[in-house]
């Protein structure tokens, strides 16, 4: 180790190895901790797997609003991978909606708080709605997930791998076998994190197909009564150009980087539900004909909507005369406006 060949490759190595200069927050959990080993204002971040990291804000008030700043970027992505997931199907895969949908897959995932892909079988059951993980060696249980509340494809990489994407997230309480957790070695002096190494929030499966995938979005919001299902998969609001669903301003004084995840989610959501409504009967009170203020009346689909039915998915053509079919998905509800 002391010989210069050794110092030299060392330092070869670090030169071409590039350090990561960022964190990857999509699937990310953060929570506040507050005081930890004689350092105050500090906030856990988790991110996607079991990468834990600890931050040390300046004081308590940038502590919360980074938490909440998190938070709300998550939540943003999370609406943003729905309302992407509804044109998906209701444009590209509508027959989805009407035909029989198997319930059992065979797929991979990988669950909250874990690092490796696990092939297993996806069971569908209702009474109560659940999701059964089970491994294809065995046909040991590894994970249930019950109360499925956001089922969602993932946008890939590029705009050329939409036909090919077959990757969905699905939320919930998970109850998870603990062997397939990593190895981490728990200090005593650090505090419980957000999400249980036991009970997860949601996991990324990967499917067989493109079909397949958007199947099991179809058939999970059915039993979960999800996203209008049976008969359409739309999202409850829609995003605002300018603003997306929520700003920093409306989660202010929601106490949101201190509550649960969920709870703080669920606070978001109807946030969310409440402001879209608000941007829908705006717009609608500007026009004078009777269609316009009926629509603006109408809870969810009218107004939230309706208010944003010219934007447009990346798939969709710029042309003032495309066809109905690349419409966004408030189009086929009957509730689009008009000029």
């Amino acid at each position: 180790p002391d010989s210069p060949e050794f110092e030299r490759t060392v330092a070869h190595i670090k030169n071409i190895v590039i350090k990561p200069n960022f964190i990857n927050i999509t699937d990310a959990a953060c929570s506040i901790v507050g005081r930890l080993k004689k350092r105050d204002s500090v906030w856990t971040l988790h991110s996607s797997g079991a990468n834990r990291f600890y931050m040390q804000a300046v004081d308590d008030r940038a502590m919360n609003e980074w938490v909440r700043a998190l938070r709300l970027a998550c939540f943003e992505a999370a609406k943003l991978y729905e309302y992407y997931s509804s044109a998906l199907i209701n444009e590209r895969y509508l027959s989805v909606l009407t035909t029989p949908r198997p319930a059992a897959y065979q797929v991979q995932v990988r669950f909250s708080g874990t690092n490796e892909w696990a092939p297993c079988s996806m069971e569908l059951s209702e009474a109560p709605v659940q999701l059964t993980f089970f491994s294809q060696e065995n046909r040991s249980q590894l994970a249930a997930m019950r109360n499925p509340r956001n089922v969602y494809a993932i946008y890939p990489d590029s705009l050329e791998s939409v036909n090919t994407a077959v990757i969905a997230k699905l939320e919930g309480d998970c109850d998870v076998d603990a062997s397939l957790y990593p190895k981490i070695e728990e200090s005593e002096d650090e505090p419980p994190v957000a999400t249980s190494r036991t009970h997860g929030s949601y996991a990324l499966v990967l499917f067989q197909s493109p079909d397949e995938m958007v199947a099991a979005l179809a058939e999970t919001a059915d039993r979960a009564k999800l996203y209008r299902m049976p008969g359409a998969f739309l999202p409850d609001v829609a995003p605002d150009r300018e603003n997306l669903y929520l700003s920093i301003a409306d989660v202010a004084d929601k106490s949101v980087e201190i509550m649960e995840p969920v709870t703080a989610r669920r606070m978001m959501d109807n946030l969310a539900s409440e402001r879209c409504r608000r941007l829908g009967a705006s717009v609608h009170s500007a026009g004078n004909s009777t269609s316009e203020s009926t629509a603006a009346s109408e809870p969810m689909g009218g107004g939230a909507m309706g208010a944003t039915a010219q934007m447009r998915m990346p798939w969709d053509s710029d042309d003032d005369g495309a066809d109905e079919a690349s419409a966004l998905p408030a189009a086929r509800s009957g509730k689009r406006e008009t000029a």
